[in-house]
């Protein structure tokens, strides 16, 4: 088994919830998507929702099922 997927089996055993700083990047949001639709880790993406969602309708994707938050409203 290659390390890659030893890891993968690892976080989809434990269903970690990974937190993403940058949520409006192109790279992050595809990654998070990835993550997401592949159930190896819940994504969580930190940013202002207006400008993520606007970023992933940008690129064509959905996030509905990506919880977003906004770090300067957050308690």
């Amino acid at each position: 088994m290659k390390v890659f997927d030893s890891l993968k089996k690892k976080a989809e055993e434990s269903k970690k919830v990974i937190v993403f700083p940058e949520g409006n990047d192109e790279r992050i949001i595809r990654a998070a998507i990835r993550l997401a639709e592949e159930g190896i880790v819940e994504p969580l993406l930190l940013g202002k929702p207006d400008e993520v969602i606007k970023s992933a309708e940008e690129l064509n994707v959905d996030l509905d099922s990506i919880e977003i938050i906004n770090p300067a409203v957050y308690p």
